[in-house]
């Protein structure tokens, strides 16, 4: 099941350009495409003629054309141009869907009974200034949505999948955790003291003494996931460091999509001080994160394709997050048509 009525991300706004764009969320086939104002129109992705893609058709003027027979469609999802005929039936028409743009990225609102509501668009504010500069990262895998929940929420697994980037063991042995809830959201606060850096860390600061550490992930419904991260010098005041005792301080937001039951989309923002990084240690970062969520990717789709029967799940005190995370989202989704 899904939760319906929010604001899912479809895109970055750069992909949609001159072509159209097919992406798939909450088991509904959507085609992107822009208007000559810019603004970006998500349509369902079928034309009903003969249920071609109309992501594989191209954009003339402010009209999106079926590769397969070149009926064309308006923004209101309407057939408005058979070639072989005058007269268009009724039933030439698609679903629409709400689309705006916010942080270089498009969102589209699933539709159930509600219109959209614009304050559960999330709000990451890092992404326009021009104090920050971004990396972003898009990957695509073979499972739930909600075992990328369980990932996200219980940053322990960094000390063993990831240790060759942004683990260490002190990530999972010294951390003392928190976790707290306001409304819909959930939130972890993670504090590691006088542990080792891990190796991207060192790459990128060329500092390899021990630091304290710090990790706040806050889940917000359907499935963003805003997280700071940082480290300094270990007894330099943690968070309150300042100057070359800090070491690294970074906002990132994570955005799981389902696609359908058994494949999510995973977008990645994070963004630093303009005058934190070079460009080739932007590049060092970059290539060392989509590393980092690569792991992530292929272990949850080996879960997820192993044949476990109705095994249970076994929690742990570490996944007190994720465990009311999904809890939320379960309650939200249940009541949700009442």
């Amino acid at each position: 099941m899904f939760l319906y009525d929010r604001w899912y991300t479809a895109a970055q706004s750069d992909e949609v350009r001159e072509s159209p764009v097919g992406v798939c969320i909450l088991n509904e086939p959507i085609v992107l495409f822009r208007l000559k104002n810019g603004l970006v129109v998500g349509l369902e992705d079928r034309c009903p003629h003969r249920h071609a893609p109309l992501s594989k058709g191209v954009v003339k003027e402010d009209f999106i054309e079926c590769v397969y027979h070149g009926l064309r469609y308006n923004n209101a999802g309407r057939c408005v141009y058979v070639p072989t005929q005058r007269d268009i039936p009724d039933e030439l028409r698609v679903k629409t869907y709400t689309c705006i743009e916010r942080h270089g990225l498009i969102f589209t609102w699933m539709k159930g009974r509600a219109d959209p509501i614009d304050n559960y668009v999330y709000d990451f504010p890092w992404s326009d200034d021009e104090n920050w500069n971004e990396v972003f990262l898009h990957f695509e895998g073979n499972f739930n949505y909600q075992l990328l929940i369980d990932n996200l929420m219980d940053l322990s697994h960094l000390a063993y999948l990831h240790k060759s980037t942004i683990g260490i063991e002190g990530v999972a042995e010294k951390a003392s955790q928190k976790t707290t809830r306001d409304g819909e959201r959930i939130k972890v606060t993670r504090q590691m003291l006088n542990i080792n850096q891990a190796p991207t860390h060192v790459d990128l600061t060329g500092y390899n003494g021990t630091v304290d550490r710090w990790q706040s992930i806050e889940f917000c419904p359907p499935g963003y996931f805003w997280v700071q991260t940082g480290t300094a010098i270990s007894e330099k005041g943690v968070q309150k460091a300042v100057d070359n005792d800090l070491l690294i301080k970074r906002n990132s937001v994570h955005m799981v999509v389902p696609k359908t039951e058994s494949s999510t989309s995973y977008f990645y923002k994070t963004v630093h001080k303009t005058t934190d990084m070079t460009k080739e240690m932007e590049k060092t970062f970059k290539d060392q994160m989509a590393r980092t969520f690569q792991e992530d990717i292929e272990l949850l789709s080996e879960i997820a394709s192993a044949d476990i029967g109705a095994k249970p799940k076994i929690d742990v005190a570490a996944d007190s997050g994720a465990v009311q995370a999904q809890k939320i989202l379960e309650n939200l989704i249940g009541s949700q048509f009442n």
